[in-house]
């Protein structure tokens, strides 16, 4: 009689827990947006020289973790452009710079995106476009 009981007792508990494990939580709402929905409001300022960027195009990424007012709390290097002082500076400037605060139904909320950067060198002959602005030689 005392095995009967135990062993009712040990399928009642497994069964109650197989219920348990069936009961969908409440997880966080995840999406993904497209990049029209997240915009700059302060863009990142840098700006790099052919000798800074070791006379050659440089590809670098980004994950920014932006609060709900927009302001960029981490930027965390993803992909490197292979030069060290060169992402630290964009980092730096990342960190200032600021986004528009993402707000769906009236709600503003954090958001994580991830920003590519392609830096590209200059011609010799191509003059800075401050200097063709002015139309200095």
């Amino acid at each position: 009689m005392k095995k009967t009981i135990a062993l009712s007792i040990l399928i009642l508990l497994q069964s109650l827990t197989a219920l348990h494990a069936e009961i969908p939580t409440n997880a966080a709402k995840q999406e993904v947006h497209t990049r029209g929905e997240i915009v700059w409001l302060k863009r990142p300022v840098f700006d790099f020289n052919n000798a800074e960027l070791g006379n050659q195009n440089r590809e670098l990424a980004f994950k920014l973790y932006v609060l709900t007012t927009g302001e960029i709390k981490k930027a965390e290097l993803v992909k490197s452009s292979g030069i060290t002082q060169i992402d630290q500076r964009v980092e730096r400037s990342l960190l200032r710079a600021k986004f528009k605060p993402y707000i769906e139904n009236g709600v503003a909320y954090p958001f994580v995106a991830v920003q590519p950067f392609s830096l590209t060198t200059t011609q010799e002959t191509e003059k800075p476009w401050w200097k063709k602005l002015l139309f200095i030689q």
